[in-house]
């Protein structure tokens, strides 16, 4: 599951997320451009069915560092494209 979202992502997304999948874990960070508004993402992202996580709710302080943490153990591996392209429509968004 992993590792097809983690390609889905890089082939829909790749321009836009830097994607590294960790060796073990149920999450992995998508970094966004600097001054991107993941919370923002976030919701649009969550208004699609998706729940990632905005990385900057993790600073104390306001941090120009963007990203989202996303689950994979809840997309089955058929479901990676689709789940991919809902992301790639909540940034477009």
């Amino acid at each position: 599951r992993r590792n097809a979202l983690a390609e889905a992502l890089e082939r829909t997304l790749g321009d836009t997320l830097q994607v590294r999948p960790p060796v073990g874990g149920m999450h992995f960070l998508a970094r966004l451009p600097p001054g991107t508004d993941d919370a923002a993402l976030a919701a649009r992202a969550a208004a699609r069915g998706l729940a990632p996580e905005p990385f900057s709710r993790g600073f104390a302080r306001r941090s120009s560092e963007a990203g989202l943490l996303l689950g994979f153990t809840n997309i089955p591996e058929d479901a990676a494209n689709d789940a991919a392209r809902r992301l790639r429509d909540a940034i477009k968004a």
